[in-house]
């Protein structure tokens, strides 16, 4: 938690426009510490606070955040992604029910091949049975990332929906199917390009966001102040980005 937290502030440290910085207000431990309990929450629940997890951490990152002497203001609420959460669960869940209905039938159909002296069956005979275990499984996980894109395309929506900048209002028009073009081109790229377009997935991250990102309300850049948060050290990135102070030698 702390290494996202500092990740971000590194990142917001050195964005600027106009001559105005980004920064965080804080160092980060307050939020490791919130990011350990709720991932423990997470846990004893058996994954159904996964909304509120989520919500409750960007805000608290969001609210944190500052852009010269404007801050960043964020109230994402769970209630909104609850259910639709509940419904990509329990999806899943009938996904899984079939998958492990079409796994025992196979299971079986080994059993009956199976002969009690000569041992199991050769492969030319356990081949097809293996082939539809095979594919239940890539079809399974395939149906389920389908089915969590509806609720992946919410909670971006949630979060940058209730996201403001002083005066300047957020929203993100992502649907589920504009994510499922997004993430199927990037995985035919890098399967075309034998992994070498792998060096390509940052832009087309920017590109995606930037696409849908949009911007509502009026901003006074004149009345946009130099952030009062510490600058940037200058040197060892790693370092600043850690929290470390650096003695000049």
């Amino acid at each position: 938690g702390v290494g996202m937290y500092r990740a971000e502030r590194y990142v917001l440290s050195r964005t600027s426009w106009r001559g105005s910085r980004g920064g965080m207000t804080r160092g980060g431990w307050s939020y490791g510490w919130l990011f350990f309990r709720l991932q423990l929450l997470r846990v004893i629940t058996l994954g159904l606070a996964s909304p509120y997890v989520a919500t409750r951490l960007w805000n608290a990152r969001m609210n944190d955040a500052m852009f010269g002497s404007l801050r960043v203001e964020a109230a994402a609420t769970w209630q909104a992604l609850f259910w639709r959460f509940v419904a990509t669960l329990a999806a899943s869940v009938v996904i899984y029910a079939i998958v492990i209905s079409v796994l025992a039938a196979s299971a079986i159909n080994i059993e009956m091949f199976t002969h009690p002296t000569k041992g199991p069956p050769d492969m030319h005979t356990m081949l097809p049975v293996l082939i539809r275990i095979y594919a239940a499984l890539i079809v399974a996980g395939l149906l389920i990332g389908l089915v969590s894109l509806f609720y992946h395309a919410a909670y971006y929506r949630e979060i940058w929906g209730t996201t403001r900048i002083g005066t300047l209002e957020l929203a993100f028009d992502a649907t589920a199917m504009n994510w499922l073009s997004y993430y199927v081109g990037n995985v035919l790229i890098v399967a075309l390009t034998l992994g070498l377009g792998l060096t390509i997935m940052p832009w087309r991250a920017w590109s995606f966001y930037t696409r849908h990102l949009r911007v509502a309300g009026t901003l006074d850049a004149d009345a946009l102040l130099q952030t009062e948060l510490a600058a940037p050290s200058q040197g060892e990135g790693i370092a600043d980005a850690l929290g470390f102070t650096l003695l000049p030698f």
